[in-house]
């Protein structure tokens, strides 16, 4: 590696924040708000379109467009819906989002200390960034509410970048702020993380969010409970 420079890269749903307290309750939230909008299919159910995003009942399968997908992913599921399809979906799903995320963010809660962790860790000499499948307002709205806005020197969104696993975050980060792969570290809690780590020195995968460790393991070989119990250290000594 190149001198001491280390840096960790978070997923963010399900990593710093927990999944089902906000968006299992968002996808079923805007379905009524999406039929009011759109003309809809007359043979599709609510359930159906519910399944087809990832919900099924309480549990959020992992690789779906809500577990780790865009809104474009989001919004190309509804579309498959429509009668006829519609320019303004996307749009629809983005602003829905950021407005739903805005009004309950009540429910936007911190797995354990983020901002005691990322404060630890910056005084360690890490830099920190988080990359997301979620879209940039949202995203920085949930950061500066975890009040880790200051801690973080990257964001990187689905909006903004080839969605992971695509290699475009990572290299836009290393680009940016001079580091070389293999003095990254990225955590995340799904398959497709664990498959965007690859191009990292490690993927560390967590077990707080939509992944079962069986399968995150087949992708990865460390995984922990929380970020809160990754040995951070060890993964530059190794």
């Amino acid at each position: 590696m190149n001198g001491k420079k280390r840096a960790i890269l978070f997923d963010k749903d399900g990593t710093l924040i927990h999944y089902n307290t906000i968006w299992p309750d968002a996808i079923r939230a805007m379905i009524p708000l999406f039929r009011e909008k759109f003309a809809v299919k007359k043979d599709v159910l609510d359930d159906q379109l519910l399944s087809q995003l990832g919900l099924n009942g309480q549990l959020v399968n992992d690789s779906t467009p809500i577990a780790s997908g865009t809104s474009s992913n989001i919004a190309y599921v509804l579309n498959q819906a429509l009668e006829t399809s519609h320019d303004d979906l996307l749009s629809f799903v983005r602003d829905y989002f950021y407005q739903y995320t805005i009004a309950n963010q009540d429910k936007i809660q911190a797995i354990g200390n983020v901002k005691d962790l990322f404060t630890n860790l910056k005084a360690q000499g890490y830099t920190l960034g988080v990359i997301t499948a979620d879209d940039y307002e949202s995203t920085i709205f949930t950061i500066k509410h975890l009040k880790i806005d200051e801690l973080i020197e990257f964001v990187a969104t689905g909006d903004r970048y080839k969605a992971k696993p695509s290699s475009e975050a990572m290299t836009s980060f290393s680009s940016e702020l001079g580091f070389d792969p293999d003095q990254i570290l990225f955590v995340g809690d799904s398959i497709i993380d664990m498959q965007f780590g690859k191009h990292f020195r490690t993927g560390i995968a967590v077990l707080s969010g939509v992944g079962l460790r069986e399968e995150l393991m087949e992708y990865t070989d460390y995984c922990y409970q929380t970020i809160h119990d990754i040995p951070y250290d060890t993964f530059f000594t190794k």
